[in-house]
């Protein structure tokens, strides 16, 4: 057998009291037993349409994971339950690849006002990595780039900045919606949330009820649009975030200054480092 050949690295290195393969217990664990010798690894393998492609590696990954768990942690993971969350996580990849592919959308470097009736919402967020909270700005204007509201939004148990960014665009939508704006575009520099807003298939990933709720509360406007803009057009909205990050409370201004978020009065967003296309 090719694995009797080879120690363990763990083994050798006097972190484990074996270097048998503490899943099958028959034989010497090295990488290649983990993903391809072990009855384990063989069960998970049997039940997939094997093919050599990227499913393949993440495949090899979620095995390499599985065991990882079992070793470090004590926790046991049944083969269809590896196979289950690779298929979800390739599903995910797909999802997220067919979005990229399908959105074709011109690239916008700089903001610039909505046309006619619609209203523009612009939203960031800033996030606190140790707290695992974070701070949603939110910004609305009119066609003449008039600031129509803004506001900062606290926010606790966010699990990652993604979480976070995909909050700030359901924060943004309750907002506009509070202001009765009825044909709204929102723009977010988040390229991974506007795609999964406007991917035709459902998520799977953990973002999911996030971005289930956001489709939800966008047909309530007679006109909703998702677009993504970098971070040169989302400039207010960022700072706005920022600066709430050192807020301890929920401020909301409508129809009002954002001077009085200590920043500078300005009446057109080029004063803030915008510029009109």
């Amino acid at each position: 057998m090719v694995g009797k050949r080879y120690s363990s690295n763990r083994y050798c290195r006097r972190i484990a009291q074996s270097p048998v393969c503490p899943r099958c217990s028959q034989f010497v664990e090295s990488v290649a037993h983990s993903i391809r010798d072990c009855s384990f690894a063989w069960e998970i393998w049997s039940l997939t349409d094997f093919r050599w492609s990227p499913e393949f590696i993440i495949f090899i990954w979620g095995i390499w994971h599985a065991r990882n768990k079992f070793v470090h942690e004590g926790l046991s993971q049944r083969a269809l339950e590896v196979l289950t969350f690779c298929k979800s996580y390739v599903r995910e990849i797909e999802a997220v690849s067919d979005s990229l592919v399908s959105v074709h959308q011109p690239l916008v470097l700089s903001w610039s006002p909505p046309v006619g009736p619609m209203v523009k919402i612009n939203v960031d967020v800033a996030f606190d990595r140790v707290a695992c909270s974070s701070v949603s700005g939110v910004v609305v204007w009119d066609s003449n780039g008039h600031l129509l509201g803004s506001c900062i939004q606290l926010n606790n148990a966010i699990a990652s900045c993604f979480a976070g960014e995909a909050l700030a665009v359901i924060q943004g939508l309750n907002f506009a919606h509070d202001l009765g704006c009825m044909h709204v575009i929102l723009e977010s520099d988040s390229l991974t949330v506007i795609s999964k807003l406007l991917s035709n298939k459902e998520d799977l990933s953990v973002l999911r009820p996030y971005i289930s709720e956001a489709r939800g509360i966008s047909r309530n406007f007679a006109l909703c649009q998702f677009v993504f803009t970098p971070r040169g057009g989302n400039v207010v909205a960022h700072r706005l975030a920022e600066f709430g990050d050192l807020l301890p409370f929920f401020l909301t201004l409508v129809s009002a200054s954002i001077s009085y978020l200590g920043v500078p009065e300005f009446s057109r967003p080029s004063d803030y480092g915008y510029l009109f296309s």
